[in-house]
C-alpha cells in the first residue's frame, strides 16, 4: 500500500514520471514475455546496430536460432539465451561446450539444406526489443501529444504497445535474419567472461565463433 501511493503521488505530481516508466515499461515488458530474462535489455546496443547493418551478423543469428532448435528438440524447452556479433554468437544457459558446438554444425547442415524454420523463433529477444522501441516512442508521442497522461490512458497504451510489439516481431525476424549461410563454418566453442554494463545479469557464457571457409585462416578454438 505505501508503494502504490508512492506511485499515485509521482502520477499526479510529475506525469514526465510516468511516461518514463511507461516507455521502460514498453522495451522491457515484451523482452521478459519473450524470453524469461531481461538480460537482452542490457547487453548495449552493438548487437542490435549489427542486426541492421551487418550481414555477418544476421547470419550468425540465424544460425543461434538453429543452434537452440536442435538443441530443443533433443532436450525440450531450455532456459537459454543468447547474442550474435560479427564473428560468432554467445550463449547462456549452463549448457554443455561438445553438445553445443554439435548442435551448431548440425544446425549449420540443416539450414544448408534449407530447413530455414530453424532460424525463426518466438522467443527471440531482439526481435521483440526493435519491435517494442519504436512503437513504445510513438504511443508515448502521441500521449504527451494528446496530454492524456492518465493511470488509465498509460495502461492502455502499454497493453496496446505489447501487442503490437509481438504482432511485429515475427515479421522482423524474417526481414532481418539470414538464412542464406554461404561459406559460414563453425571453427569452435570457448568459454567467456562478459564485462561490462551487463556485468550484473550475464556471469559467463559459452561463445561459439564462426567465420567464412573463403576467407583469411584464422586460429582455431580447439575443444577438449
Amino acid at each position: 500500500m505505501p508503494f502504490l501511493l508512492f506511485f499515485l503521488v509521482l502520477f499526479f505530481i510529475l506525469p514526465s514520471f510516468i511516461l518514463l516508466l511507461f516507455l521502460l515499461a514498453v522495451v522491457l515488458l515484451p523482452v521478459w514475455l519473450a524470453t524469461g530474462s531481461l538480460s537482452w535489455a542490457f547487453v548495449g546496443p552493438t548487437p542490435l546496430i549489427g542486426l541492421l547493418r551487418s550481414d555477418w551478423t544476421r547470419r550468425n543469428h540465424a544460425l543461434l536460432h538453429g543452434t537452440i532448435s536442435v538443441l530443443e528438440e533433443r532436450y525440450g524447452r531450455l532456459n537459454v539465451e543468447g547474442v550474435a556479433l560479427d564473428d560468432g554468437f554467445s550463449l547462456r544457459g549452463g549448457l554443455d561446450r561438445q553438445e553445443v558446438f554439435a548442435a551448431a554444425q548440425q544446425a549449420l547442415a540443416r539450414l544448408r539444406r534449407g530447413e530455414t524454420s530453424l532460424a525463426f523463433r518466438g522467443r527471440c529477444g531482439a526481435a521483440v526489443m526493435m519491435s517494442a522501441i519504436p512503437i513504445g516512442l510513438i504511443a508515448l508521442v502521441l500521449l504527451w501529444w494528446k496530454s492524456e497522461v492518465t493511470l488509465l490512458g498509460v495502461s492502455a497504451a502499454v497493453a496496446l504497445a505489447l501487442a503490437l510489439a509481438y504482432t511485429a516481431a515475427p515479421f522482423l525476424q524474417r526481414r532481418l535474419l539470414s538464412t542464406d549461410l554461404g561459406s559460414m563454418e563453425v571453427t569452435g566453442v570457448e568459454e567467456r567472461v562478459r564485462r561490462g554494463r551487463a556485468v550484473l545479469f550475464i556471469t559467463g557464457e559459452l561463445f561459439v565463433r564462426t567465420r567464412s571457409s573463403e576467407g583469411p585462416l584464422e586460429a582455431e578454438v580447439l575443444l577438449p
